[in-house]
């Protein structure tokens, strides 16, 4: 996950609706150190490996759950988890489904030749087109910030946007 403010009030909810959240796995390059603090304080196990680390951090993890006789759920966003479930692996046995959130996660799962769980997606839906607008406008505002802290100004400085989906256009 992106562990930043929405991911902590995300698991915060879950905690409180007695649903369990043994361990989050962060993606390194988007994370506040903040808010591993702040859910290691609501004692969920926080990782941060390096990218690719997290097929083992998963792997070991989904071994130990079954090995104890429970089951997962994964929310994930951008699909790195999905080649943990090709082979026979102990995901495809630990894990009841997937929930992915972006489209990139969606095109890996479907690219896995034998998939065995579902997955849940709701990057086509239309909350999810409304809420890449903002996303777009999030990365610009980043972008003019970043700069003005070089000196420099967003309208003075050569970007290219690749891409021209949801999120790109809203860049644009």
């Amino acid at each position: 996950q992106h562990l930043l403010e929405d991911t902590r009030a995300f698991v915060e909810l879950l905690l409180k609706s007695n649903i369990p959240v043994p361990l989050v796995v962060g993606i390194p390059y988007s994370v506040k150190d903040s808010v591993v603090r702040k859910l290691e304080n609501l004692g969920v196990s926080t990782l941060v490996p390096d990218m690719d680390k997290i097929d083992d951090v998963m792997r070991l993890h989904g071994t130990r759950i079954h090995q104890e006789g429970r089951r997962f759920i994964l929310h994930e966003v951008g699909g790195y988890c999905a080649e943990l479930f090709a082979c026979g692996s102990v995901m495809r046995n630990a894990c009841i489904g997937v929930v992915e959130e972006t489209k990139q996660g969606l095109w890996r799962y479907e690219k896995s030749p034998d998939l065995s769980v579902p997955v849940l997606q709701f990057a086509d839906c239309g909350l999810k087109s409304l809420e890449s607008e903002f996303v777009g406008r999030a990365v610009a505002r980043s972008l003019d910030q970043d700069l003005a802290e070089l000196g420099r100004s967003i309208e003075s400085a050569r970007i290219g946007v690749i891409g021209f989906g949801d999120i790109g256009s809203g860049v644009a």
